[in-house]
């Protein structure tokens, strides 16, 4: 069974302010808990790619990767992994040592000898995407943090036509918040499936309307955009009957070209813009 996306964000980096990181945490926490794990990118989980950012716990018997961009090691590799839980009560201390992280020293020997001497509590729970050794690990709350998404809704896939940029082109700018889209299909009749739209942007409402002529427009959508990232529209049995169509949104966010699925009424041929292709 395929299945596709119909919604997903694009969470802010973690501010500098540090009177702002508790709310930004647990936000993150809310949207974890109510949809699941999320995307993060962050140093990978071994000292050749994260060298002094790594670190092996052994009071607890796991690994910690505390990014805080000082990592004595000009190759990191970077790594793609979930977040699928915390820990608030996580505690690690270790010393830096030469590039790498070293448990073999006290506080006091580790600063003696001109080290940097790391300890904090809490720590996101965080699952490798490769590997046995190290399925799962931890990442500090301290660590630098300014690449995560997630998957709010999905659904079974209904569609036979992908429409995007490559059909269609900037019909008017009504004013500076509304932008029109005009789709250009062939002349066999379409039901809309699902119409894409990714934000660049937040904090802003949005209203999406569709037409078959440019002129009388359905009202699909009208919601409060809170992140970034894609959400989808749909309505129930309305059918695109002409060769072109037309995406209209309100919003003071900017926003890329929308992405339209739709299902044949009566015919087999599926076009695919994505690949260039008719079937």
């Amino acid at each position: 069974v395929d299945y596709v996306v119909t919604d997903y964000y694009i969470y802010p980096a973690k501010p500098e302010n540090t009177s702002q990181v508790l709310s930004w945490q647990n936000g993150l926490k809310e949207l974890i808990y109510q949809n699941g794990a999320a995307y993060i990118s962050t140093v990978g989980p071994q000292v050749s790619s994260a060298g002094a950012c790594y670190y092996y716990n052994s009071s607890s018997s796991s690994y910690l990767v505390h990014y805080d961009g000082n990592c004595g090691n000009s190759s990191l590799g970077w790594h793609a992994m979930q977040i699928i839980g915390w820990d608030d009560n996580y505690s690690y201390e270790y010393c830096k040592v030469n590039g790498s992280a070293d448990g073999g020293f006290t506080q006091s020997t580790c600063e003696s000898n001109g080290y940097e001497w790391v300890s904090g509590t809490g720590a996101w729970i965080l699952k490798n995407s490769w590997g046995s050794l190290k399925t799962y690990l931890y990442l500090s709350y301290d660590s630098i943090i300014d690449n995560v998404a997630g998957v709010r809704g999905a659904k079974v896939a209904d569609f036979d036509n992908r429409y995007n940029e490559k059909v269609s082109y900037y019909e008017k700018n009504v004013n500076e918040n509304v932008k029109v889209y005009k789709f250009y299909k062939n002349d066999d009749e379409e039901k809309l499936s699902q119409i894409n739209i990714k934000y660049n942007g937040y904090n802003a409402n949005s209203i999406v309307s569709i037409s078959n002529d440019g002129v009388n427009y359905t009202e699909i959508g009208n919601h409060f955009v809170e992140l970034p990232g894609m959400r989808s529209y749909t309505l129930d049995n309305y059918n695109l009957s002409n060769n072109n169509f037309y995406i209209k949104v309100e919003t003071l966010i900017a926003i890329d070209v929308p992405a339209v699925l739709t299902k044949n009424v009566n015919t087999d041929v599926k076009i695919d813009t994505y690949l260039d292709k008719v079937q």
